[in-house]
């Protein structure tokens, strides 16, 4: 069986990095014939068929994952030799650990400078280059310094809560450098980008671009203080497939003989080192624990073995080489000596027999092509956490194929800025609460109804179309004109059915009466609503100066006796409501940012929640507690929390 996989594993902006591997089967015992359909679309985690033997042994199989060099170039970033040093790793996908070269000469200080500050004062120059990697688990940070191959240098230092405080951290630096009047301020989301991938990925720019990001760190002659975004200094992802970590990319292919037998491979088989290789060493180094992850992160190029042309000249080596072991015996394969010419021409009509790569006729890869360790390649890629078309297709079903593309890069790029890509559990809950607020992506901008008013009451008939309507393309938030006027978001609102939905915006969550009520109605993935949240998600992407405003405005006395004119401290100033839906990524980053930063407890409630699918009643019973308790860990109470539990557990169901 050969499965043709089309995915995409990142985004450079909207431009989307679209892979093709294939992966191969051999030796299943049986075919599940209901699920796999020659020509037919086959979603992960449908059940193949069932294991068989191999060389005498009872369920194993034949796994291959292969792909050409282009799509080698896509996958890991190059298709050819190391990781450049000099120049910092891909932009398009960025997953797993985070790794910042530090160059020879960088300086390491005993206590942390300024925030505000690139350098401090009598730090010690590193003598050579060393590497440092930041990894998130579960609210910390691992921060691990290697040397240039790899090796740890000591164990990691563990930064408590780190990630649940990335938000709050990242803004210390922002007030740092309002606190010095600096002539440049960075934007909050910019710093929160820098703590969280060390560079810039998303829309918002970086100045001044020498902001620091000072990390204590281990060095040879103990622990200091270091500027991991001083000049230099080079950052990479597990996404580039570093050679540090063992990766590593090897070429044979000219000989067309159907084996990668260069000289790293036969050295790292060769146990005792006298320069030949023979079947017990090689036994014995391949069952080797402390050999199999150096082996597993090997990508070799060769000629495949499947190919039915040529298969003679291929394997002819064996009628000339042994594994050079001595010994008396009737030659055969993987004994004592080289094959006889009989014994090669029924080792040829038995290979021949298994051949395919002519038949499957694959699209877009030859015969020589690159060969990855199947489980190394899944173990990688699993931190990616990117959906893709048909995964999202499968996810938000009743929403259209337009509306769901019109979002899914950004809602990909937004759930990895803020720990949600990294993690399929909190994907899951990341989605499944997003669902209800936005209606599974088609309602980005809160509609109103039409109906009759009460006093304060407002009875909703039918949705108000003219509250659908793009905002930008009228050019100016619904509302802004006379004729758009709309008491639907002024009153206590009712549905069709006489049930209560909402209470009056006017006078809550910071507005000030009308038009607020509407001018600040929800916007975006998580319906952002109300002048403080505005306002905070304003500040945040560095389009509101926080000193043209007084801090806690709905504190004054005035304020709660609703006479916005006699206010002594001034609220915020936000004439374009609108941008919350201006692009595709601000609709969604409004929703990433609520969940994963201006409500922190979020992500440890779902942190608490199993890597697993709920089956048993009592599974089930803990999951739904902490839905709840993520839906109040966002809203403050209960609204719609089954809806979200159910739309949660969807998502999980294809995502885990």
């Amino acid at each position: 069986m050969v499965i043709r996989h089309d995915t995409t594993i990142g985004s450079n902006g909207d431009a989307e990095t679209e892979v093709r591997f294939y992966s191969i089967y051999m030796h299943l015992n049986d075919i599940r014939s209901a699920n796999v359909v020659e020509g037919q679309l086959i979603h992960r985690k449908t059940e193949l068929g069932t294991a068989g033997m191999f060389e005498g042994s009872a369920n194993l199989i034949h796994f291959e994952i292969v792909c050409d060099d282009a799509n080698l170039q896509r996958l890991i970033g190059r298709n050819v030799g190391v990781l450049d040093l000099n120049a910092d790793g891909r932009t398009d996908a960025v997953f797993g650990e985070m790794y910042f070269r530090l160059p020879a000469g960088a300086f390491i200080y005993s206590d942390r400078p300024a925030l505000n500050q690139p350098t401090g004062t009598g730090g010690e120059a590193l003598g050579d280059a060393l590497l440092v990697g930041i990894r998130y688990e579960r609210g910390n940070a691992q921060v691990t310094t290697y040397r240039a191959d790899g090796a740890p240098l000591g164990a990691s230092l563990t930064e408590d809560n780190a990630e649940y405080d990335l938000y709050r951290n990242s803004g210390r630096i922002v007030e740092a450098y309002r606190a010095a009047r600096a002539p440049q301020v960075p934007a909050h989301s910019a710093t929160y980008e820098l703590l969280r991938f060390g560079r810039i990925l998303g829309p918002d720019a970086l100045t001044p671009t020498n902001t620091p990001h000072w990390r204590q760190i281990r060095t040879r002659t103990g622990q200091g203080w270091t500027n991991l975004n001083a000049t230099g200094v080079t950052k990479y992802s597990d996404a580039d497939a570093p050679h540090w970590v063992g990766w590593h990319l090897l070429q044979d292919y000219d000989d067309h003989d159907s084996r990668c037998d260069v000289a790293p491979v036969r050295r790292v088989l060769d146990e005792d080192a006298d320069g030949i290789n023979t079947r017990s060493e090689a036994d014995r180094r391949l069952m080797n624990a402390a050999i199999q992850p150096l082996l597993r992160g090997l990508v070799c190029k060769f000629p495949t073995e499947w190919q039915r042309t040529g298969l003679a000249a291929r394997w002819n080596w064996l009628t000339t080489e042994g594994p050079n072991e001595t010994g008396g015996g009737r030659p055969t394969l993987g004994g004592n000596t080289h094959l006889s010419q009989a014994d090669f021409s029924e080792f040829q009509r038995h290979a021949e027999a298994l051949a395919f790569w002519e038949d499957a006729k694959l699209e877009g890869i030859g015969p020589t092509h690159w060969h990855f360790h199947p489980m190394k390649f899944i173990e990688h890629f699993r931190k990616c956490g990117w959906l893709s078309r048909s995964d999202l297709a499968r996810i938000y079903t009743s929403t259209s194929e337009r509306i769901r593309e019109t979002y899914r890069v950004s809602l990909n790029r937004v759930a990895r800025k803020y720990f949600y890509s990294s993690n399929l559990v909190r994907l899951s809950h990341f989605i499944g609460q997003g669902a209800i607020e936005s209606t599974s992506l088609r309602s980005m901008q809160e509609a109103s109804m039409t109906g009759r008013i009460d006093g304060e009451n407002f009875y909703g008939q039918a949705i108000n179309q003219d509250s659908r309507t793009s905002e930008n393309q009228a050019g100016h938030w619904y509302g802004a004109i006379p004729p758009e006027d709309d008491a639907w978001f002024r009153s206590t609102k009712y549905n069709s059915r006489g049930q209560r939905i909402a209470s009056s915006y006017n006078w809550r969550n910071g507005n000030l009466g009308d038009p607020h009520a509407q001018q600040y109605r929800g916007r975006g993935f998580k319906q952002l609503t109300g002048l403080i949240n505005y306002s905070r998600y304003w500040m945040y992407r560095g389009w509101l100066d926080p000193e043209s405003f007084d801090n806690r405005w709905w504190e004054d006395p005035q304020y709660r006796a609703r006479d916005a004119a006699r206010m002594a401290l001034r609220p915020p100033r936000i004439d374009d409501p609108q941008r919350a839906t201006e692009t595709a990524y601000n609709c969604i980053d409004t929703g990433g940012w609520y969940l994963g930063a201006e409500r922190p407890d979020t992500l440890r409630e779902v942190d608490l929640d199993s890597n697993d699918v709920a089956s048993t009643p009592a599974e089930r019973a803990t999951e739904r507690n902490i839905s709840y308790a993520v839906t109040r860990a966002i809203n403050g109470g209960g609204i719609q929390r089954d809806d979200r539990l159910r739309e949660t557990r969807s998502a999980k169901e294809i995502l885990l």
